[in-house]
């Protein structure tokens, strides 16, 4: 049964990090090699592996306290900068947009212009920050507030979302690769990101340049189902190359 097969793959991982498809295969010979490529592909969608060339490794493991909003804002702040005056063009006037939490979607929003604008995030400290701007409509999703993201997340917040239209969603990541698409640290994050990029018309991802690479145990999105990337550097050619397959827009500085 496939459940009894991806578990194997899973422990094999806990085991020695890294697994061949040829080294699955010779351990269960009933199940065919494209079935175990089929097997480790939809593992790396849901965050369980990353998917390498002839087979898996481990996900890294994660400190979740790097990933909270006060470590990361004082981090790669001229990038963030950088990312948001990049953006900032992006937000259509007239229209609803949301923001979801994160220090560079905050840069962004400070950065917001006299906008007539339906706002919609799940930060309260964005909420507040959107609110310095009256001609701006507020509309800041319920439920309960992870102190480390500043994020509010769960079936309240999930409820509330469902009922705006949303024209452009800004999302960050905490990491991405080619192979484990958008990932993050925190699962209930990734189900809320989830569900704005199933609703919104126009998904935006900022993302800096150390986050290219980076693999978190979470995968919200691949690359298909993203329409922008802004970010601060030129990616490599294998990032650039996975995003043009997928017809995913890449917005970055060029130097004239």
């Amino acid at each position: 049964m496939k459940q009894d097969r991806q578990e194997f793959i899973l422990r094999k991982l806990r085991q020695q990090n890294e697994i061949r498809i040829t080294e699955i295969h010779a351990a269960l010979p009933e199940v065919s090699e494209m079935t175990v490529r089929r097997d480790l592909d939809e593992m790396a969608e849901q965050g369980l592996l990353v998917r390498t060339h002839g087979g898996a490794r481990r996900v890294p493991e994660v400190v979740p306290h790097k990933y909270d909003f006060k470590s990361r804002s004082h981090l790669n702040l001229s990038a963030k900068t950088t990312i948001a005056q990049l953006s900032r063009h992006m937000i259509p006037a007239n229209q609803s947009a949301y923001f979801e939490a994160g220090s560079t979607i905050m840069e962004l929003v400070k950065q917001i212009g006299k906008y007539k604008l339906h706002a919609v995030t799940n930060a309260p400290n964005i909420a507040l920050e959107l609110c310095k701007h009256p001609e701006i409509q507020t509309i800041s999703l319920g439920g309960p507030v992870n102190p480390r993201t500043l994020s509010v997340t769960g079936p309240m917040a999930l409820e509330n979302l469902k009922q705006i239209n949303l024209d452009i969603a800004f999302l960050s990541a905490s990491g991405f690769s080619p192979e484990s698409g958008f990932t993050n640290a925190y699962i209930e994050e990734c189900i809320l990101k989830q569900t704005v990029i199933q609703m919104a018309q126009h998904i935006v991802v900022l993302l800096d340049h150390s986050k290219f690479g980076q693999v978190l145990p979470f995968t919200f999105a691949q690359p298909r189902q993203i329409h922008t990337i802004v970010t601060d550097q030129k990616p490599d050619d294998k990032t650039i190359a996975c995003f043009e397959e997928n017809q995913v827009q890449i917005v970055y500085p060029t130097v004239v």
